[in-house]
């Protein structure tokens, strides 16, 4: 890491003065205003400290800092996996790169995805990408979201394919003969109850009810999945 560098002079601000602090080309920053020359120069000094570490932060350390803020608003260890994911899907070549990105580069990232993937799983990283860098800007940590003026290209397909009710009858017998192979209630569940795959693996015994007639999905995506189901008499 270059060292970072306070300028040789001040600069008028206002009612004040301040100096410019240079971490090396592209890298520049504004020391906080004294009311003189000296008092300027002192909180520079006090700010070097800070700008240094900014400017070691990595890429693959800024996007782990992100995570373990979602983690600290309650998102699920499936969801921050799958932000983890998509992140390293559109800047894993620079994980270990500075997290101070230039957009040139963040659009050449981008349109490399674009080419290796589905409209929808591109767009998804770019949105987690995005998110990311608009959090690191607000906490101070980088100066500027790379990712703001990236166009996302292409159009996700909407809805997913169906089963037909002869396909759903044939998955459904296919699975009650193999009940105990991994997989296969937790399939049957999902065909016969409408659950999400992370509903039915979260489940604890105590969530099945009055003698096996109730399940119960206590906690849920939004606020409307938390229910009380009828399990199948089988």
């Amino acid at each position: 890491m270059p060292p970072v560098r306070i300028s040789s002079r001040a600069y008028p601000h206002r009612a004040g003065l301040r100096f410019r602090l240079s971490g090396g080309p592209g890298q520049h920053k504004w020391g906080p205003v004294g009311r003189t020359e000296q008092e300027a120069r002192e909180l520079a000094r006090i700010q070097v400290a800070a700008y240094k570490a900014q400017l070691g932060l990595t890429v693959a350390e800024l996007s782990e800092r992100y995570l373990e803020l979602l983690r600290a608003l309650g998102r699920k260890s499936a969801s921050l996996a799958a932000v983890r994911s998509k992140l390293r899907l559109l800047v894993g070549a620079q994980l270990d790169g500075p997290a101070a990105m230039a957009e040139p580069l963040a659009r050449s990232l981008y349109a490399e995805l674009t080419g290796k993937c589905a409209a929808a799983t591109h767009r998804e990283a770019l949105r987690a990408a995005r998110s990311c860098y608009r959090w690191a800007v607000e906490e101070g940590l980088v100066k500027l979201n790379p990712w703001a003026g990236v166009r996302p290209v292409g159009k996700a397909r909407r809805g997913k394919p169906q089963l037909t009710i002869d396909e759903a009858r044939r998955l459904a017998e296919h699975c009650r003969g193999r009940l105990h192979e991994d997989g296969a209630l937790v399939v049957l569940l999902a065909l016969l109850c409408g659950l999400r795959c992370s509903e039915i693996v979260e489940r604890t015994v105590r969530d099945v009810d009055d003698n096996g007639r109730l399940l119960r999905i206590a906690d849920s995506k939004t606020a409307a999945g938390r229910r009380l189901l009828e399990l199948p008499a089988e």
